[in-house]
């Protein structure tokens, strides 16, 4: 009889203790509210690259400085960048700017779609970080678009016109060439 006694208060207890999660309220203890989905975070650069927030790159035709000295093997990322890339719905053709004071331009044409980008970038040993401060469009046919999220991506020098990008998240890869130079 104890042992039916001691099952029954078991079997209770696991029954009343679910309850109480699932309705949220318990003798002594309330259950846990359900986490709020959020977006994920970006990764800041360092302060000295960022410019005030309300303070974008200037658009126009900036003159470029000479390049810098650098390593042997190393590259001027400093630039206009274009690709075409085929894809079974036609043709992508993108072109990125990269300024001489770690600023942006991205922009994506496919069709009469495009994209536009604008941000500071930080660049590394074969790699480029983009972090966007502003973008169109904000809304396509009535509906409001997500702000683009920072991206990445790494890169292997082909010559100094051209360079393989590859995103590692969208696990994509494509030649960029310098144009004008």
């Amino acid at each position: 009889m104890t042992l039916r006694f001691l099952t029954r208060i078991t079997v209770w207890c696991l029954v009343s203790s679910t309850l109480a999660i699932v309705l949220g309220a318990a003798c002594n203890t309330t259950a846990p509210a359900p986490a709020q989905p959020q977006a994920p975070e970006q990764q800041p650069l360092p302060a000295q690259n960022n410019p005030p927030a309300n303070q974008f790159p200037p658009v126009g035709n900036v003159p470029l400085e000479p390049p810098p000295d650098t390593a042997p093997g190393a590259i001027d990322l400093v630039g206009i960048w274009t690709s075409a890339e085929t894809t079974q719905y036609g043709t992508v053709y993108a072109e990125t700017i990269l300024e001489r004071n770690n600023n942006y331009s991205h922009q994506v044409r496919w069709g009469d779609l495009m994209t536009y980008e604008v941000g500071v970038y930080q660049a590394g040993d074969g790699f480029i970080h983009f972090s966007v401060q502003d973008y169109q469009p904000k809304e396509y046919k009535g509906t409001a678009l997500s702000r683009p999220l920072s991206w990445t991506v790494y890169f292997t020098v082909v010559d100094e016109n051209t360079m393989t990008w590859e995103d590692r998240i969208m696990n994509t890869r494509w030649q960029v060439h310098r144009r004008g130079k």
